[in-house]
This record gives structure tokens, C-alpha cells and sequence, in this order.
């Protein structure tokens, strides 16, 4: 389901980068480079067009995490360990029994 607050950007946006892929070409003078210049207006419009509409479902919150990240519990105990404790643990003793 899109956003209402989303659609009328999306359609300024859609509707600018149009006329800068499809019209502009159009209104490029006749000359030696007129190729390059239209290729250039079009890779502009397409490029700029998805940065844009990528920053806009972003920032709208359409992609939102469904569940955020957390970092690992504490250790219940005094004595018990989490897996990154253990595994930190066993990293620095091989790092210390290597020989260099």
C-alpha cells in the first residue's frame, strides 16, 4: 500500500525526469556531439530518477524494519556467558598463542 504523502512527490518527480529523458533529447541542436549529449540527458534523467525515488520510499517509512535490531541480553548469572563472550574469549587466546 503506497503512502498518500508519497504520491504527489513521486509524481513531480516522475513527471520532471520524463521530460528531461523524453523531451529534451528532442529539443538537442543538430551537430557533431548530438549523441553523446542526448545519451547524457538520458542516463541523467534514468540515474536521477532512481536516486530520487529510492530516497522517497526510504524516508517514508514504506521500507521500515518490521522488527529493529537489538543487541544480545546480559548474562543472566554471574557466571554464565553469551556466545560473543565465548567467542571473543577464544579469539584472543589463539591470538595470543600464535607465534608471530
Amino acid at each position: 500500500m503506497v503512502s498518500h504523502s508519497l504520491a504527489l512527490p513521486m509524481i513531480c518527480f516522475t513527471t520532471l525526469w520524463a521530460l528531461v529523458g523524453v523531451v529534451a533529447p528532442f529539443l538537442v541542436p543538430k551537430g557533431p556531439n548530438r549523441g553523446v549529449i542526448v545519451t547524457s540527458l538520458i542516463l541523467t534523467a534514468v540515474c536521477c530518477y532512481l536516486l530520487i525515488s529510492v530516497y522517497l520510499v526510504e524516508s517514508s517509512g514504506v521500507v521500515a524494519d518490521r522488527k529493529p535490531l537489538t543487541s544480545p541480553s546480559p548474562p543472566q548469572h554471574e557466571g554464565e556467558t553469551t556466545a560473543a563472550d565465548s567467542f571473543s574469549t577464544e579469539r584472543l587466546a589463539a591470538e595470543q598463542n600464535s607465534n608471530w
